[in-house]
């Protein structure tokens, strides 16, 4: 494998791009980034990627970095490591929000609070 020092680049071009967040809603943006899906050419093959950025469209590109030795290996996609503490992330801010409201409907009915 190569040292990232010796890798190549190239054109992606954007594919799809959406909100990342706890859902994908095609076109808009968001607080957390865009997801961006692109696809990228070496020697006649086609790989993909996705990336989290701040703004794309759909057929704009953008330069990347590949490993000639593994073409599908490149310096923007996430990683599994990446997108694990992703949806970590994402299932600890859920249960908060879960615990919060849980919380307040306690204190509700404890203190006898209105609306």
């Amino acid at each position: 494998m190569s040292t990232p020092v010796n890798w190549r680049t190239t054109l992606a071009t954007v594919y799809s791009c959406g909100v990342w967040g706890s859902g994908y809603r095609w076109g808009e943006g968001g607080w957390g980034g865009r997801r961006i899906v692109f696809c990228y050419v070496v020697n006649g093959q086609t790989y993909s990627g996705e990336c989290i950025g701040s703004t794309a469209e759909r057929g704009s590109t953008f330069e990347i970095r590949y490993d000639p030795d593994n073409p599908k290996q490149n310096d923007k996609s996430m990683g599994p490591k990446l997108r694990m503490t992703i949806d970590i992330v994402k299932c600890i801010g859920v249960t908060l929000l879960l615990g919060l409201l849980i919380w307040l409907r306690e204190m509700q009915r404890h203190y006898g609070w209105r609306h």
